[in-house]
């Protein structure tokens, strides 16, 4: 469907959190095991000081970098959600279905997912199973009607 919007920003803000703790913790890390070999190089090359020391300065140095990636991470960050929206909004979007079915509301016309998400098939799949279950229970008051008749 093309033209829809996603009112959310979290539309399964346990998985899309973890998301983004996952990519802040990789940032993080990857600067910090970055800074870690760099300033044991700097600490073999000068023994004078602490290897403490070469750490801070490496970081100090290197500012204008940090400063480039803490403006690069909120990009990061809306782009990951924005692309997590293709994955997990389709399947939230099953689980409410199937409640519905589960619930016993066969009036769902059937689902099709935003033109750009992933897991399409699933759609198909779920129209399918919605009408059998609309055809059964058809058939299922229809027989129940001639057994009230006998």
């Amino acid at each position: 469907m093309t033209g829809l919007n996603r009112k959310k920003l979290l539309v399964q803000s346990d998985i899309q959190k973890g998301i983004i703790v996952r990519f802040l913790m990789y940032i993080a890390f990857a600067f910090f095991f970055i800074t870690l070999p760099v300033s044991f190089g700097r600490a073999w090359l000068d023994p004078t000081q602490l290897w403490v020391t070469h750490f801070f300065s490496v970081w100090v140095e290197n500012w204008p970098l940090l400063l480039c990636l803490a403006m690069f991470v909120p990009f990061a960050v809306i782009d990951l959600l924005r692309y997590s929206h293709r994955i997990v909004g389709p399947i939230f979007r099953l689980k409410n279905e199937f409640k519905k079915l589960e619930a016993g509301d066969t009036s769902t016309p059937g689902i099709q997912f935003r033109e750009n998400d992933f897991w399409d098939e699933l759609s198909g799949s779920f129209n399918q199973l919605a009408e059998q279950i609309q055809d059964l229970k058809a058939k299922n008051e229809e027989l129940t009607a001639q057994l009230a008749e006998k």
